[in-house]
């Protein structure tokens, strides 16, 4: 019972950051690195989970299960602290986005090649 809702809880967790992270992410960046930005945020998601089956796998089987189920939960339990305690867990707005300084003078008057 207890896993079946701390799974469910962690689930809604995890849908929830990522409808505002990539809200986030799509507001805040300038559109033609947005591909770029995504691009590198999903393999460093990919590369940690493969990473994180491994070292379960590898601890599955020196320590047993169990015992690699609560050694790898209880720091997840713990991950809040992470948000909480940093500058960015006391925040209250988004920052503005950084937009290109318009330029101006002889260049700017100049029509746009068609």
């Amino acid at each position: 019972m207890f896993f079946a809702t701390g799974a469910f809880v962690l689930g809604v967790g995890v849908s929830v950051a990522n409808v505002v992270v990539g809200t986030f992410r799509q507001s805040y960046c300038p559109p033609r690195l947005l591909g770029r930005v995504s691009s590198a945020s999903m393999a460093t998601n990919q590369g940690t989970i493969a990473i994180g089956s491994a070292l379960g796998g590898f601890l599955g089987s020196a320590i047993g299960t169990r015992p690699t189920l609560w050694a790898l939960t209880a720091p997840l339990a713990l991950t809040w602290l992470l948000l909480a305690l940093s500058p960015a867990g006391k925040a209250r707005e988004l920052p503005s986005a950084v937009r290109p300084p318009r330029h101006t003078g002889p260049a700017a008057d100049a029509p746009s090649p068609a």
